[in-house]
């Protein structure tokens, strides 16, 4: 899953998150993108990952903008979200084999 995560940062992590969100892509991109997401919740936001999951699963990745205020803040934005999810990704998925 960490293999696959990096692979889809290197090929645009804006586009392959997003589209991650929106269970658009390959199975294996989704959930690969799913677990990197996951991972970084938990080792960051531990207090954001139950609303924000529940708030998915409710309002799903067409209303990703308001599940990420709802979840880290009226002020937090998608791309700084995107940006911070993808520099955990960065920092602990690219260049590691596992």
């Amino acid at each position: 899953l960490r293999e696959e995560a990096a692979a889809q940062f290197r090929l645009g992590w804006v586009t392959k998150a997003t589209e991650a969100l929106g269970d658009q892509g390959t199975p294996e991109a989704v959930r690969a993108l799913g677990f990197s997401l996951c991972d970084w919740l938990a080792a960051t936001s531990g207090q954001a990952f139950g609303p924000f999951v529940r708030e998915m699963t409710r309002q799903g990745g067409p209303k990703l903008d308001n599940v990420i205020r709802g979840s880290f803040g009226a002020q937090v934005t998608r791309d700084q979200f995107l940006e911070q999810w993808g520099g955990f990704v960065a920092q602990n998925y690219v260049g590691r084999r596992r």
